[in-house]
């Protein structure tokens, strides 16, 4: 009778076993996550609204397995909203509403000031240990920046200040200029004035399409994102831009070339679109890849890389979310584990220099070309300095920024709303906005 009830024990013993197991595997938990379509420089797939398929994916899945989170990252790309017809800012605000309509089980999203009533505030989820393990990576004052209404409602990606700006240059030009412009090229404000000066416009020729102010001061100032202000790198103050009269003055540089007719300013969208068509643009500013890189025998790529203060974007949980605290625990997970980060910037097997350093083809630093994981933990690629996160923390510390100085995001979300819909307008009347106007209107607010 004892070795009956011995067996039947053992047999429930097994059964219990064998349930565990698959209720274990039932667990296992899939944070769905949307990013733009195209956002992701090693996501290939055109597909919408459905999981994709990766092998870096895969590889931080079998991560997190090894780390016993029960968690599945699934990656899901939304459509670009420029593809949407009419787009609008209202586009923007449904832009959440939408993907809930495709998908029910969307959890996390990237975040944008337009639709934050549908976001959750993270604060709370802040106070866990996974927040706290987290916001060692931020100081104060960047998540003090980021909050509306008082509450933070994005994990923000961090990433080194470092970008590689690229000066594309038509050969038969550069050939024509070559020791004049290679004499100036780590000097991006001299490179401007050299092509004020000795640029000659011929028929349907245009200096370039893109003037961008931080990438020419970019050598004596630092932008500090979602602010208006800059730091001064001689000694790490905090400045306002217009009483710097080297950025004034840049400022008045860029004006001037635009009123020459150097930038196709006055030119009219088709005109534009058809020189471009035709390769007649001389000098053109890019911040990360472009199609010009393909078309080398007509252009040369000049590299000029500068340290910027490292942006801030990031993503947000909904409050439709289904799971928002283990959607929170994989944001964590991924912006302070190496391995899933160091997976989700550069992949399994990185290309290396000579000397080990990663060799980083896929994106620029500065606002990261790749929206995953925390770059300031991860091993540093060939341009980066070796304690990404000791050098980026000092920088902060030596700007002695403080909340005072700041602008609050909701300040910039209102400039930009007002931009954006001036910009519409003068698009419709065939203009283009001046720096002085957008000046003007910074001055107002």
């Amino acid at each position: 009778m004892k070795t009956v009830k011995a067996g039947k024990v053992l047999l429930i013993l097994l059964i219990l076993i064998a349930l565990n197991g698959c209720a274990g595997k039932d667990k296992t938990k899939e944070i769905v996550w949307y990013i733009e379509q195209g956002s992701e420089s090693w996501i290939d797939s055109e597909e919408t609204y459905k999981a994709i398929s990766n092998e870096r994916i895969d590889a931080v899945n079998e991560r997190l397995k090894e780390m016993k989170t029960g968690l599945k990252l699934v990656i899901k790309q939304y459509p670009r909203p420029e593809s949407l017809e009419g787009f609008s800012l209202n586009n923007q605000k449904k832009l959440v509403s939408n993907i809930i309509s495709k998908d029910e089980n969307v959890d996390i999203v990237p975040f944008n000031q337009t639709y934050i009533s549908a976001l959750e505030p993270l604060d709370t989820l802040f106070d866990t240990k996974e927040g706290k393990d987290l916001s060692q990576y931020y100081s104060q004052n960047q998540l003090d920046t980021e909050k509306l209404n008082n509450q933070i409602y994005l994990v923000p990606k961090i990433v080194y200040p470092l970008e590689t700006f690229y000066l594309f240059i038509n050969k038969d030009y550069y050939q024509a200029h070559k020791e004049a412009i290679d004499h100036v090229i780590h000097q991006p404000l001299e490179v401007l004035k050299y092509f004020n000066e000795n640029y000659q416009n011929k028929k349907d020729w245009i200096l370039s399409q893109r003037f961008n102010l931080e990438t020419y001061i970019a050598d004596k100032y630092q932008n500090i994102n979602n602010t208006g202000l800059f730091i001064r790198k001689k000694d790490h103050k905090v400045v306002n831009p217009y009483e710097e009269p080297y950025i004034l003055d840049t400022i008045k540089l860029i004006s001037d070339m635009r009123w020459k007719g150097f930038t196709g300013a006055d030119l009219r969208q088709e005109d534009l679109n058809d020189i471009i068509s035709k390769d007649q643009v001389v000098m053109d500013g890019s911040r990360g890849f472009t199609q010009r890189l393909k078309q080398k025998e007509k252009d040369v790529r000049l590299d000029m890389t500068k340290e910027y203060y490292a942006y801030v974007s990031g993503f947000s949980i909904l409050k439709d979310s289904k799971q928002k605290e283990d959607a929170f625990r994989l944001m964590a997970i991924l912006n302070t584990d190496k391995e899933c980060s160091t997976i989700l910037q550069f992949g399994t097997k990185p290309e290396r220099n000579a000397s080990g350093k990663i060799i980083d083809h896929a994106h620029y630093t500065n606002i990261s070309w790749n929206n995953f994981g925390n770059n300031m933990i991860i091993e540093s690629s060939e341009n980066e300095v070796d304690n990404k996160l000791e050098y980026f923390k000092k920088l902060e510390e030596e700007a002695n920024i403080t909340k005072e100085e700041l602008l609050p995001s909701y300040q910039m979300l209102v400039i930009n709303w007002i931009n954006l819909i001036i910009l519409e307008w003068l698009q419709q009347m065939e203009m283009q906005m001046s720096l002085d106007v957008l000046h003007v209107i910074r001055e107002i607010l």
